[in-house]
């Protein structure tokens, strides 16, 4: 593995177990209650699962603009964060066990 693909994977584990949880909650919960208010607005049953595929596009889509391929650090919060919405994905579709 490489140290950059170490670090990133690394961080993300750190903020998805850490740093977020405590700003946020459990993602469970929290992405439960995120899915719970885009059924309303949306009118269709949503998943927690599916609020972090929603999370994950959020990032590519921003990560994919111009101006955002020429500032690294974007690029590197961008990649840090796409790990750990798929990390969630898998937690959330999968189960925790």
């Amino acid at each position: 593995m490489t140290k950059r693909r170490k670090e990133i994977l690394n961080k993300a584990s750190e903020l998805v177990m850490g740093d977020r949880q405590a700003d946020y909650g459990e993602p469970s919960q929290n992405f439960a209650n995120i899915a719970k208010g885009w059924s309303v607005i949306f009118d269709t049953d949503i998943t927690a699962a599916q609020v972090a595929l929603a999370m994950s596009w959020l990032k590519i889509a921003r990560v994919s603009h111009k101006n955002a391929a020429l500032n690294k650090n974007s690029l590197e919060d961008g990649a840090i964060d796409l790990c750990g919405y798929g990390a969630l994905f898998g937690e959330l579709s999968l189960g925790n066990d």
